[in-house]
């Protein structure tokens, strides 16, 4: 797998290598950046219910002691086969309608947003599962969305892809409560080249950061951007995510472990840590200042 990873390289973007693994730092939230809306690195306890933090959470998925960044706890994922969601977690912050707010920078209005996690898949792990991470604006208390940034399983190769999504038009948002597929608009996927789910990748923390930006009311300048390990992996631009919609800005972010159908091959875990959310580019190693 290797080789061919190299000769993807060779022949598409230019000579390049297997990044080498990003030794993270292990307790980010206790220096957070000025830029950063939320940080959470599931070392204290009850992270996922304590004020300020999570909105919510569903499935099987929990907080491990030991399996963190540099001995710290995790959030772990299990699959099974025949396993379909494995838990996600659920974040809102900002401007959201009143039934989502749970105190995080409550109100503020933002148009573009960055997050960034680590994931460690256990050895010998096999697959693509479907879902990773999205972000949304959720325009009303029954969690219909205008507009969602997947960040899903590639269906070619064992890389990830971007797959963003219009649900409003002018100031009407189409989409009726949670995930309305049938009311989306695809502006097209693109599948990124890092393929991280080679056996290259097991057993390794894996930098993960997206960036979301809507575009202008009425302008389809909207971006979604990804990059692995610090380097950039693939971007969608020229989005019209929600036409001239205003009220709301990007106020949801999900970490997600659903694989279609139950296809995992065999039983296997993945474990995230150190989630940040910032209204800049966030990178792999918080003290080294990265530009745009």
């Amino acid at each position: 797998m290797r080789n061919i990873i190299l000769l993807v390289c060779s022949i598409f973007f230019g000579a390049c290598s297997l990044p080498a693994q990003i030794i993270p730092a292990v307790d980010e939230c206790a220096n957070p950046d000025s830029d950063w809306i939320f940080c959470e690195n599931f070392d204290s306890g009850k992270p996922l219910k304590r004020k300020g933090g999570f909105g919510g959470t569903k499935g099987p998925a929990k907080v491990v002691d030991n399996q963190g960044i540099g001995g710290s706890s995790a959030w772990e994922a299990t699959y099974h086969p025949g396993t379909v969601g494995a838990g996600d977690l659920q974040l809102f912050f900002g401007d959201t309608p009143k039934s989502m707010n749970n105190g995080i920078r409550e109100g503020e209005h933002f148009r573009e947003i960055y997050y960034r996690f680590y994931l460690r898949m256990s050895e010998g792990w096999s697959g693509v599962p479907d879902k990773m991470s999205r972000a949304s604006v959720f325009a009303k208390d029954d969690w219909s969305q205008a507009m969602v940034a997947h960040v899903w399983g590639a269906t070619s190769g064992r890389g990830l892809r971007l797959d963003p999504v219009n649900c409003s038009t002018k100031d009407y948002i189409r989409c009726s409560g949670y995930n309305n597929i049938g009311a989306f608009t695809w502006l097209k996927a693109r599948d990124g080249w890092s393929q991280i789910h080679a056996p290259e990748y097991n057993n390794r923390w894996i930098c993960i950061e997206t960036n979301v930006k809507l575009n202008t009311p009425g302008e389809p300048d909207g971006e979604q951007q990804l990059w692995v390990d610090d380097k950039f992996d693939t971007a969608r631009t020229g989005l019209d995510f929600i036409a001239s919609y205003k009220k709301h800005g990007i106020n949801g972010i999900f970490l997600e472990n659903y694989w279609n159908k139950g296809e995992a091959p065999a039983t296997q875990k993945r474990w995230i840590d150190n989630f940040v959310v910032s209204t800049k580019r966030i990178g792999c190693r918080p003290t080294t200042p990265l530009a745009k």
